[in-house]
């Protein structure tokens, strides 16, 4: 069996809902081999997705976030094309991209091309892409920041809105209070509708996050909690494995933490409240049914 080198991995998740609404999910898990590596996928089948091709009933309620570490490789584009084809993905947002400006059109109409796509090069960074097939579901950016983009997400066939808040934190402590501040203000905009925020904060809550010598992260993790009191965010229930990146240290100063999660306010809560994501470690992506 071939060794793959530990990965910096997120977050693979599925949610199950079984409000009278919508059908209640099979559990769905996607696990993969990534970056150098070639891709290899296992898939706990569910029976709407078993065949690629297959038509699925629900349209729109999938969405995916994924830190692609790069897109400038080709397998690392044919791996997302494959993500969106095999999920019949209706949204994506693509972390860290590492993509350079006269190379965007190029990039984009090999991935999605029939998609609407949002990128900000005029913010620092430009570490955050969001795709969506307007088919589907609208997508109105409201804000965009080095570190979130924030939008209002419409789904044709259900006639349901929510806000949703994708997130890339700065590996800096004093950098992520921009974003600490930035939640804070969306916090106030958000009215009585649905807010999911989601995606890599590069921060964890509390010391049971860090498995390995991390030196002292109180004031990071401090300024963390704060920052989810003062936005009322509540974490989604999780399943699966607590960790989900690693320092790739294979001199026995391995670091495990917990840096990707999902963000619910109580408004989404009320409404779905048997909503819950899983974690799988070797996976740096995060997958969910809108509803």
């Amino acid at each position: 069996m071939p060794y793959f080198k530990p990965t910096k991995p997120a977050v693979s998740i599925y949610v199950r809902n079984s409000t009278p609404i919508i059908p209640v999910e099979q559990e769905l898990k996607l696990m993969e081999k990534v970056h150098a590596a070639p891709v290899s996928e296992e898939i706990h089948h569910h029976p709407e997705i078993d065949k690629v091709g297959e038509e699925r009933p629900e349209h729109g309620r999938d969405k995916a976030i994924w830190n692609v570490r790069g897109l400038n490789r080709r397998d690392h584009q044919v791996a997302v094309r494959d993500l969106v084809n095999e999920f019949r993905l209706h949204f994506i947002a693509l972390l860290e991209t590492r993509v350079l400006q006269n190379n965007v059109t190029r990039i984009q109409s090999g991935l999605l091309s029939r998609w609407r796509w949002f990128v900000d090069y005029a913010g620092p960074g430009n570490r955050i892409w969001i795709a969506w097939n307007d088919e589907f579901i609208d997508v109105d950016i409201l804000n965009a920041d080095s570190q979130f983009v924030h939008c209002h997400v419409h789904v044709h066939d259900l006639h349901e809105n929510i806000l949703l808040t994708v997130v890339y934190g700065a590996n800096e402590v004093s950098a992520r209070r921009e974003l600490w501040q930035g939640l804070i203000d969306l916090a106030i905009t958000v009215g009585n509708e649905p807010w999911l925020v989601g995606g890599d904060f590069n921060a964890v809550l509390d010391l049971s996050e860090v498995s390995g010598a991390s030196g002292d992260i109180r004031v990071a993790m401090n300024e963390f909690n704060d920052c989810i009191l003062q936005t009322g965010l509540l974490p989604l229930p999780m399943q699966g494995e607590r960790f989900t990146w690693h320092n790739c240290s294979l001199d026995g100063r391995s670091l495990w933490k917990k840096l990707d999660r999902l963000l619910v306010n109580d408004i989404w809560m009320e409404r779905w409240p048997l909503l819950y994501y899983t974690c799988l470690t070797l996976v740096h992506r995060i997958i969910h049914r809108w509803f």
